[in-house]
C-alpha cells in the first residue's frame, strides 16, 4: 500500500494565551477565534496524521515544534492506537465546532488521566501509598504543586521520586502531590527527581527541616509549542 510523505506546518502562528482558554475534550476552546484548538502534543506521528487527514474541516492545532516542518511517513496500514486516539478521533468526526463544549467535562478529565498515565512508565518506582506508614512519618512530608512555567497550568500525573530510589508518588489532576517519606529513607537533605513526558526532568533539593512546607515547582517544556491552523504538505518522492 502506498505511503505518503507528509510535512505539517503552521504558516500563521496564533498568539492567543493557551492558559486562558476553556478546557474541552480535544484541547481547549478559544473564545477570541470561536474555535477549538486541538492539542496534539502527546500524540504519536501516526495518530496526529490520521486525525488531521481524516478531519472534514480545517484544524487549529497546538503542536510541539518537533512535530512541525519535518517529514512524517503516513502508514496506511494498521497502527497501534492509544485509547486516547479512538476517543479523540470520534470527537472530531462529530465536528470541530463549539458543540463539543457541551460534552461532559467529567468524562474529559477522566480520559485525560488515562492518557497521561499510560504515557509514563509507572513501573519504575514503588508507589508511596503502598508503603507502611507510622505516625512518626507524618511530620516528614514533601508536598506542593507542579505547574507549567509558561502557562501556570497544573501538571497532572507527573512522577516524583527520591533520587536514587524507586520510592515515589504522582501528582494528582490538579498538579498537587503529598509525599510521605518512610522512616528508613530519612536524611538531612533530599533530592527529588520530577519527570513528566514533554518536560525537562527536574531535580529539586530540600532539607528535612523544610519539609511540610507547601512548595510550588515550575516545570519547563522540552520544546517550544506553536498554535494555529495546521497545514498539510505532501512531499513527492
Amino acid at each position: 500500500m502506498k505511503k505518503r510523505n507528509i510535512i505539517l506546518n503552521i504558516n500563521k502562528p496564533c498568539s492567543e494565551n493557551w492558559a486562558t482558554m476553556e478546557q474541552n475534550e480535544t484541547g481547549k476552546f478559544c473564545f477570541n477565534c470561536s474555535k477549538n484548538v486541538v492539542d496534539f502534543t502527546n500524540l504519536s506521528d501516526q495518530e496526529t496524521i490520521k486525525i488531521i487527514t481524516q478531519s472534514t474541516t480545517k484544524i487549529c492545532g497546538r503542536l510541539d515544534y518537533s512535530q512541525l516542518n519535518r517529514l512524517m511517513i503516513e502508514n496506511q496500514g494498521h497502527i497501534h492506537r492509544s485509547r486516547f486516539y479512538d476517543f479523540f478521533a470520534g470527537l472530531l468526526l462529530i465536528g470541530t465546532t463549539n458543540d463539543t463544549k457541551a460534552l461532559d467535562q467529567k468524562n474529559q478529565i477522566e480520559m485525560a488521566s488515562h492518557i497521561d498515565a499510560q504515557k509514563k512508565s509507572q513501573n519504575d518506582f514503588i508507589p508511596n501509598d503502598k508503603i507502611f506508614q507510622t505516625d512518626d512519618t507524618l511530620k516528614n512530608i514533601f508536598r506542593g504543586t507542579l505547574i507549567d512555567a509558561g502557562t501556570n497550568e497544573p501538571i497532572s500525573f507527573a512522577s516524583i521520586i527520591i533520587k536514587g530510589t524507586k520510592t515515589g508518588v504522582t501528582s494528582d489532576i490538579n498538579g498537587n502531590f503529598n509525599f510521605i517519606i518512610p522512616d528508613d529513607l530519612l536524611e538531612a537533605r533530599y533530592t527529588f527527581r520530577i519527570s513528566y513526558i514533554g518536560y525537562e526532568t527536574k531535580d529539586y533539593f530540600i532539607k528535612t527541616k523544610d519539609l511540610n512546607t507547601l512548595v510550588k515547582i515550575h516545570m519547563y517544556p522540552n520544546h517550544p509549542i506553536m498554535m494555529g491552523d495546521v497545514q498539510i504538505m505532501e512531499k513527492k518522492k
